[in-house]
């Protein structure tokens, strides 16, 4: 009996937190949907407090921060929802997000190894592909038989609405991606870090 007593005691305030946890969590959703991210990173950092580990505290809290333009703040978050991804599809979303934000700070390299983290885990990605892309584009000077064509399709495309990246142009550039990455896996056999963008609060 003395042991039964000492184990319902010392399980009573665990679950305790986790429904604080859950609390809080649910709290925060709620407050994001509605675009109240003040309150929601309260609500979040919370979660975290609770449980440093909440794969879903991390990343929701680095969505509510990126909302609000603290977008060094959302990196630290979403690596850490990186390195505590239960699966590859939350992994995807994470290295997609942590490529946005890494963008938005102008670290362009560390956004396009982001990217590509995530298309390696899911390469059927249409959206991370034209992240990558655009960002590619950020870095890396056009061949130079291209500048003057480039030049010349300026001004018509400031006057057009730009629309999705043609798919030539993404292919191009995941090709680019993939000599990159078999040139480093020859060098190196390390694979390349990092990012993702804020879409889904579970």
């Amino acid at each position: 009996m003395k042991n039964i007593f000492l184990i319902t005691i010392l399980s009573m305030p665990f679950a305790l937190f986790a429904q604080s946890e859950h609390r809080s969590l649910v709290s925060g959703n709620s407050l994001y949907k509605d675009k109240d991210y003040k309150n929601a990173i309260t609500e979040y950092e919370k979660v975290l407090q609770l449980n440093k580990k909440s794969v879903k505290g991390q990343y929701n809290l680095g969505n509510a921060l990126y909302e609000t333009n603290k977008f060094e703040r959302a990196i630290e978050h979403y690596i850490a929802a990186v390195e505590n991804a239960p699966d590859d599809e939350i992994k995807s979303k994470a290295y997609h997000n942590l490529g946005n934000a890494y963008a938005k700070v102008n670290q362009n390299k560390e956004a396009v190894g982001a990217y590509k983290n995530s298309l390696r885990i899911n390469p059927n990605d249409k959206e991370t592909k034209y992240n990558l892309a655009k960002t590619l584009k950020k870095i890396q000077p056009p061949p130079p038989e291209e500048n003057k064509q480039n030049n010349q399709n300026e001004q018509k495309e400031e006057e057009k609405p730009k629309e999705e990246e043609p798919k030539d142009e993404i292919d191009r550039m995941m090709d680019m991606m993939d000599n990159e990455d078999k040139k480093t896996q020859e060098n190196k056999k390390n694979p390349q870090s990092r990012r993702r963008k804020p879409e889904k609060d579970w």
